[in-house]
């Protein structure tokens, strides 16, 4: 008889797997009304963990400019938005079930930050990303964004002018 499970763990977060395979995550967040500028009202910082989480963002919830090298991530946003900003001058919001696909190549420095565009009541945000490890001679291209949704596609043509501003992928 052969051994059918050759190894085997506990799932955790983020899921750990083989290469090319580096990270799934699944983000659910209920945020709370917006404060006018995108952020969390100074009376509602006390109840992080209560459903929602900063992660690394101060005033806005999200992860700010951070370096990547030699990967693919795919986001996908079912509810709420996406602010993407990175070291190449690309910007672009998307999200309620826009797909954002980043190409990091031989490296590129990126911020997503989770926008509170709604003042009158709760900003819920979730989203799916993967992340895939390229193999050496595949990451040497250079980065890349693309951005698709229900009505539109974008990429951001790297190969070409640039573009400082792709537009927002949603409606609000």
């Amino acid at each position: 008889m052969t051994k059918s499970v050759v190894r085997s763990k506990p799932l955790a977060s983020p899921w750990q797997g083989l290469d090319p395979f580096l990270f799934a995550v699944h983000h659910v967040d209920h945020y709370p009304a917006g404060d006018g500028r995108l952020g969390i009202k100074p009376e509602d910082r006390a109840k992080e963990g209560q459903g929602w989480q900063m992660y690394h963002g101060q005033h806005v919830p999200g992860f700010p400019a951070h370096p990547h090298r030699g990967f693919e991530t795919v986001s996908i946003v079912l509810k709420g938005y996406v602010d993407h900003a990175d070291s190449l001058g690309v910007a672009a919001r998307y999200g309620q079930g826009d797909v954002q696909w980043l190409t990091t190549g031989g490296g590129v420095e990126h911020g997503e930050m989770f926008p509170l565009v709604h003042t009158d009541g709760p900003n819920t945000m979730e989203m799916f990303q993967l992340w895939l490890n390229l193999p050496p001679k595949a990451s040497r291209p250079g980065p890349d964004l693309k951005c698709s949704g229900p009505r539109t596609s974008r990429s951001s043509n790297r190969k070409g002018p640039r573009s400082p501003l792709l537009p927002v992928l949603s409606a609000m």
